[in-house]
């Protein structure tokens, strides 16, 4: 009887192993849930690591890539899915990111950061500190992405911010942040979804917007706005992030496989964004598009605007750029500015 009960015992052990064995062995799967259409860049690049996961992991990690919208229509839901788990990654614009961490949106304060040198020099610096940030409010950013400029499109030409205070201003109500600066700026403020702009457009509710080239020519925005100052306003970034419960469930041998993958596709796209962002200007250009060349002198006006106002956006118990990372990403930019 005795050896009955040992033996029962052995195979509910074993039984209760083999269980776990398998559980264990199953594959890990992340769904990634990305705004932008799948082909586009941004689209190939998901894909690509997708493929580059699976043979890093020999299939322990599955990247499952949701495009264009399909799982949530904007960031906002994409962040609460993402803190429900219903999705385990997502690709954000600086946005999304300034939505897990305030101190993202510094980088793309208006008229701060200039050029793409200016920005890899600052990225390089702060990138931790932001990473540091986004990770203690739960998430894990495996990528960047330099994904353009902001540029201002516009139905008259836009040399001045007083060109700009003339026309109401379309923009997105994902980052209050930088619309307050627009505003504290005088200028005429919109809030839209950022698809309603061209019915906006169309249905003369508004005359400009601030928007990546890429963006505008995808939405055809430039059939109104005819005009694009070449003044760059600011960077517009991206990245791609996992809530930290799905970080901490991918095995510890793989990560530093799926980050150099992720810095791979990172710079790849960089490139290939770049080259997007150009010819989307082209296109343009030969469907009516007009450049607004500002000047030196032009140009000085737009960031003695910037400057005057701020002490205001970053001042006060609840200011609109964290004081010390500007601060920070000012320092920076003076080092590489005496460089050049």
């Amino acid at each position: 009887m005795l050896n009955k009960k040992i033996s029962v015992a052995f195979c509910c052990m074993m039984f209760t192993l083999l269980c776990s064995q398998a559980l264990f062995a199953a594959p890990l799967t992340i769904r990634l849930a990305s705004l932008v259409p799948e082909n586009t860049a941004w689209g190939a690049a998901l894909n690509k690591m997708a493929k580059e996961w699976s043979d890093a992991t020999g299939g322990d990690v599955r990247l499952i890539v949701y495009h264009g919208g399909v799982i949530s229509s904007n960031e906002v839901q994409v962040i609460q899915n993402l803190k429900q788990n219903q999705i385990q990654a997502a690709v954000l614009s600086s946005a999304g990111m300034s939505m897990i961490s305030e101190k993202v949106i510094t980088l793309s304060c208006p008229f701060l950061v200039k050029t793409d040198g200016e920005l890899d020099y600052v990225l390089s610096n702060i990138k931790s500190e932001l990473e540091a940030d986004i990770d203690k409010n739960g998430y894990k950013i495996i990528a960047w992405s330099k994904a353009g400029w902001i540029k201002f499109f516009a139905r008259s030409p836009v040399h001045t911010p007083a060109d700009l205070r003339k026309q109401r201003l379309a923009a997105g109500n994902e980052i209050p942040a930088l619309n307050d600066a627009f505003k504290a700026l005088g200028y005429t403020v919109v809030l839209m979804p950022y698809n309603d702009i061209l019915t906006s457009m169309s249905a003369n509710r508004v005359d400009a917007c601030f928007q990546s080239p890429v963006f505008v020519a995808s939405m055809q925005i430039f059939g109104i706005a005819k005009n694009m100052s070449s003044i760059n306003v600011a960077p517009f970034m991206g990245g791609i992030v996992l809530n930290q419960a799905t970080w901490r469930r991918i095995p510890d041998k793989h990560k530093q496989k799926l980050l150099e993958v992720c810095a791979r596709v990172e710079k790849e796209n960089d490139n290939a964004i770049a080259q997007l962002e150009g010819g989307a200007i082209d296109v343009m250009k030969k469907n009516g598009l007009v450049i607004n060349e500002v000047s030196p002198a032009q140009q000085k006006l737009w960031e003695d605007l910037a400057l005057s106002a701020m002490p205001s956006f970053t001042g006060g118990k609840n200011p609109i750029i964290d004081p010390d990372v500007y601060g920070r990403i000012e320092t920076l930019l003076r080092e590489f500015r005496a460089q050049r």
